[in-house]
């Protein structure tokens, strides 16, 4: 992981278990899910959302604040950082899609808590549409996945890159292959003598 990642990673839980602390007094227990807080070590522990073949996290679920008589609960995740970025904006989105197909009925909203506990709220209904396609392909991934690896494809900044040390191994064995390959199958084919 590089270095600004881990950074972020670190504030992030520094942040949860700050926040977690603040949630549980504020609400207690009352209107986040309860399993949530029934951990010695919630400050570590991410909720886990299972809905048929999807599966997302967040840090809690909060109680809906809709005015409706159904109990509904929407997603919350604590962030390392003090900006909301597309990136977590999606991650809200999808984890209040996958709990809207577990509770059958989406949560109009989510919420993402920044450094210094500063909350956002984050509205979802309109945005479901944008996942909806997206699940779609991937669910058709899952149920045909390719037969063999995609070819490697090396750029020129490649041999700068930082993951450079991850990914030689796999190309040196996926080149391997496909020389080992091309000499087997000259093997099979007829040869010409003019």
């Amino acid at each position: 992981m590089p270095d600004y990642m881990r950074v972020i990673e670190q504030r992030r839980l520094l942040n949860k278990q700050e926040q977690m602390i603040k949630l549980k007094q504020h609400v207690n227990g009352e209107s986040c899910n309860s399993h949530e807080f029934n951990s010695s070590d919630e400050s570590s522990r991410e909720l886990i959302l299972r809905s048929g073949d999807l599966e997302a996290s967040c840090d809690a679920l909060i109680q809906a604040e809709d005015n409706s008589s159904v109990e509904s609960h929407e997603p919350l995740i604590i962030i390392g950082t003090y900006g909301v970025n597309k990136e977590d904006e999606l991650k809200v989105l999808y984890a209040g899609y996958v709990l809207g197909e577990k509770q059958k009925m989406f949560p109009s909203s989510g919420t993402i808590i920044t450094m210094k506990g500063k909350s956002h709220k984050v509205k979802l209904e309109k945005k479901y549409n944008i996942l909806k396609p997206i699940i779609t392909v991937l669910r058709d991934w899952s149920k045909k996945l390719p037969s063999k690896q995609p070819p490697v494809i090396l750029n020129e900044h490649c041999r700068y890159c930082q993951f450079q040390s991850q990914y030689l191994p796999l190309i040196s064995f996926h080149i391997f292959s496909n020389q080992e390959k091309a000499k087997e199958e000259s093997k099979t084919q007829p040869h010409y003598i003019n």
